[in-house]
């Protein structure tokens, strides 16, 4: 389950609150929250600074039944103009085009289906930037119009930009395949070749309904004799070419279950396709024996784009998923490497903890903000 939104009450007093001084729409640091979610700002709180003084106007006293006043300091990002799709500046001063120090982005979906919930998750941390994979129950592809921009409304009334869409394609395979078990997020798996253009033309028009241009892509399901290779797809070449007419980025991540996840292959079709980066999962590159420095620096120039996740091995062969630093994916070896060869990228969470992913969060990107040189925003 989900953790509750914020009042109505709530978020239009904030909204009141943070125009009259000047600052836009961004909610002011003080909220209302419910106790569900009362423990996850006490934990960014700790982890980022005490709480903030409660602004002019804001009453404890008025909180509506159910609810608590409480105080989590973030990092207010607002959009300003310019680009295609708007640009970012957040307290530091960091926009798209000059950024001076990398970023954090949280996925709202690890809180659950509601978007909002994360959202205000992302601001009690001071993390700007998000990136979307499902929403509502739905994969992001499949939402309606309508649904998308109602992610992107709350979106831009905390002050926070989508900066990429995890979308599913090539996570697939042709309809007789078979795949394993997969982790689609609501997308199918199997996918007829006649269909396939018309989702690529679905992500770009997602990703600009959502304000990104970088969407994630992947190499095809692994599935024996039926496999589909990537690197000669005319899909791909389809693909780059809409997404260059879009001004979009497609960004390949490294993914165990598909066709291309280790250095040399990834080396392969990011060589043969300059229109393409790479979406580094670096759990995933620890997964398939290559979490090496050596690995990194090798892959660290076609880097784009940082999915960030740790975990530790159970005595069953499966993965107990732990917060960002707290498992055995050797961070503190491979981010300095990539640092020093990309010091500016996009740092996204993806914890997959179930049992207290809003803790996590919390501990992942305190853990980030400290292991990174120069620290993140």
């Amino acid at each position: 389950m989900g953790f509750p939104l914020l009042s109505s009450q709530a978020v239009s007093a904030q909204r009141t609150s943070r125009a009259a001084a000047g600052n836009g729409p961004v909610p002011a640091a003080l909220r209302w929250a419910h106790p569900l979610v009362e423990g996850v700002f006490r934990h960014a709180a700790a982890a980022f600074s005490a709480p903030a003084a409660a602004p002019a106007g804001s009453d404890p006293d008025s909180a509506p039944a159910g609810w608590r006043f409480v105080s989590p300091r973030h990092q207010a990002v607002r959009p300003v103009s310019g680009g295609a799709h708007g640009r970012c500046l957040s307290g530091a001063g960091i926009d798209k085009e000059n950024l001076v120090q990398g970023i954090i982005a949280l996925n709202p979906d690890e809180l659950g289906q509601d978007p909002a919930v994360g959202m205000d998750l992302a601001l009690a941390l001071g993390v700007g930037h998000l990136e979307i994979r499902t929403a509502y129950g739905s994969n992001a592809l499949i939402l309606d119009d309508a649904q998308l921009r109602e992610v992107r409304r709350l979106a831009d009334e905390r002050g926070l930009r989508v900066a990429a869409l995890a979308s599913p394609l090539w996570k697939w395979c042709r309809p007789e395949a078979v795949p394993g078990k997969v982790d689609s997020f609501g997308f199918p798996t199997q996918v007829p070749a006649e269909d396939r253009e018309r989702w690529v033309d679905r992500a770009l028009a997602v990703a600009d309904i959502l304000g990104t241009d970088r969407v994630r892509v992947f190499s095809h399901l692994s599935v024996g004799e039926q496999t589909e290779t990537f690197l000669g797809d005319p899909l791909l070449t389809y693909a780059l070419k809409a997404a260059e007419r879009a001004g979009v980025r497609l960004l390949l991540e490294n993914e165990p279950v598909c066709t291309v996840a280790e250095p040399t292959s990834l080396l392969d079709v990011l060589r043969e396709h300059a229109g393409l980066g790479l979406w580094l999962d670096l759990g995933n590159l620890y997964e398939v024996g290559h979490g090496t420095a050596e690995a990194v620096e090798v892959l660290a120039p076609y880097v784009e784009y940082i999915h960030i996740k740790d975990y530790v091995p159970r005595g069953d062969g499966m993965k107990q998923f732990v917060a960002a630093g707290a498992g055995d994916v050797p961070y503190t070896d491979l981010l300095p490497v990539l640092h020093r060869v990309r010091p500016v990228l996009p740092y996204a969470l993806e914890t997959h903890v179930r049992e207290s992913p809003g803790e996590a969060l919390t501990r992942g990107a305190a853990f980030l903000r400290g292991a990174v040189a120069g620290g993140l925003a």
